[in-house]
């Protein structure tokens, strides 16, 4: 699998966690936030992480924008 296909799949994946079904009715703060609030804040890091990978990794393209 090439770089970008790879980057592609995490971006898959973080919007598939983005649904956290599983901390709605928790009651859990985690620096005094809700839990919910705190994994959406790292959701949000680990997305602008990617998109700025997947960014760097199509200005390496030897094509050209399509």
């Amino acid at each position: 699998m090439t770089t970008r296909g790879l980057v592609l799949l995490a971006l898959l994946v973080l919007f598939a966690l983005h649904h956290d079904l599983w901390w709605w009715d928790a009651d859990d703060r985690v620096l005094g936030l809700p839990i919910g609030l705190t994994w959406h804040v790292l959701l949000c890091l680990a997305v602008a992480v990617t998109m700025a990978l997947f960014a760097r990794v199509e200005g390496t393209d030897d094509e050209g924008p399509s």
